[in-house]
């Protein structure tokens, strides 16, 4: 004789079957989101901090080397640094992203490409006029993961994801040679903020 299954039993082996399976798919899940998460976090700290090294050196970019005061270029080198670490001219308290500080911003407007093409040039220096370049760097940031025990180890260094240092580099001013090499400097935000 064969036994029929109650319909009660069957129904108790299709919850089980249905726990059994939730229990295995729940995890998986979870770390799909929690990876999905860390990656747009990454993806918002890297376009933040193009952002303000696109800022900075743009500021850079437009500030006229060739007529500011020694102490107007100081004053638009600082304000670079400030737009680079706080996002604002005036500088502030908190930086844009946890752990940026001004030793990572590096300032740079060493580059001057001497040339004639500027004679005719609405700043007024002549035939003997040049083009400089400005660059901003930020290097060094690292980026600390919330899922940091979940990444592979060979990725992380001390718990952290190094950044690559982004930079940007702007054709500036048109400038005479005559100006004075004032504005010809590379140096850390460390040292102007």
């Amino acid at each position: 004789m064969h036994r029929v299954a109650s319909p009660r039993s069957s129904q108790r082996h299709w919850r089980g079957s249905a726990l059994l399976e939730l229990v295995a798919v729940v995890p998986i899940l979870a770390l799909l989101a929690g990876l999905s998460v860390e990656f747009g976090r990454v993806l918002y700290t890297y376009n933040t901090i193009t952002k303000a090294v696109r800022s900075a050196t743009r500021h850079l970019a437009l500030t006229d080397s060739s007529n500011a005061s020694s102490a107007a270029w100081t004053q638009a080198r600082q304000e670079a640094c400030q737009l680079a670490l706080f996002g604002t001219l005036a500088g502030g308290s908190t930086p844009l992203l946890t752990g940026l500080t001004s030793s990572m911003v590096q300032i740079d407007t060493s580059g001057r490409l001497v040339s004639t093409v500027y004679g005719n040039s609405s700043s007024g220096c002549g035939t003997n006029c040049g083009i400089s370049w400005v660059r901003v760097t930020i290097s060094g940031y690292r980026y600390t993961p919330l899922l940091g025990s979940v990444l592979p180890a060979s990725v992380l260094q001390g718990g952290q994801l190094a950044l690559e240092p982004i930079r940007l580099t702007m054709r500036g001013w048109p400038f005479a040679t005559a100006t004075p090499t004032f504005a010809s400097t590379s140096t850390s935000c460390a040292a102007l903020i």
